[in-house]
């Protein structure tokens, strides 16, 4: 008859397969270790680019702002019923009579107040237009000695 046999398989772990289990067990470790300082590293450059970023749109936040208080000042020109060859002329102006201590918007500002100030004492549009042409770059020169003896306002 047949005899069954039972069959006990053991394995023994020899030095030289448990010294290499232990050295697998051991990079898995470190690439793990090297895997969570990368994704640490990765967090800190993201967070340095989300603070350049941040950085970027402060710095540019004056410009735009200025670039802003310029489009409202052409746009109150309009609102006093300037043609559009007329707000054209008026920025060819403003932007030519370049004058130190001044920026292009407080130029414009002063513009649009010396035009509206002439229109509203009854001057007609090219009149006001033209006077304000003159008007303005005086303006200008008295708020920059004004500043300069008073300090800044």
């Amino acid at each position: 008859m047949f005899n069954a046999y039972s069959v006990a398989v053991k394995i023994k772990l020899v030095d030289h397969v448990t010294s290499g289990l232990i050295g697998i067990t051991t990079g898995l470790k470190n690439a793990d270790s090297a895997a969570q300082g990368l994704h640490k590293h990765m967090g800190l450059i993201g967070m340095a680019m989300a603070g350049t970023g941040a950085a970027m749109l402060l710095g540019l936040k004056a410009p735009i702002q200025a670039a802003m208080e310029f489009t409202r000042e052409m746009s109150k020109l309009k609102q006093q019923g300037l043609s559009d060859l007329q707000i054209a002329d008026a920025r060819k102006f403003v932007e030519a009579n370049d004058m130190i201590g001044t920026s292009i918007q407080q130029r414009m500002k002063l513009f649009v107040e010396a035009q509206g100030a002439f229109r509203e004492s009854g001057m007609g549009g090219l009149a006001a237009l033209e006077a304000a042409k003159v008007m303005s770059p005086i303006l200008a020169q008295y708020q920059v000695a004004g500043s300069m003896l008073n300090g800044p306002h």
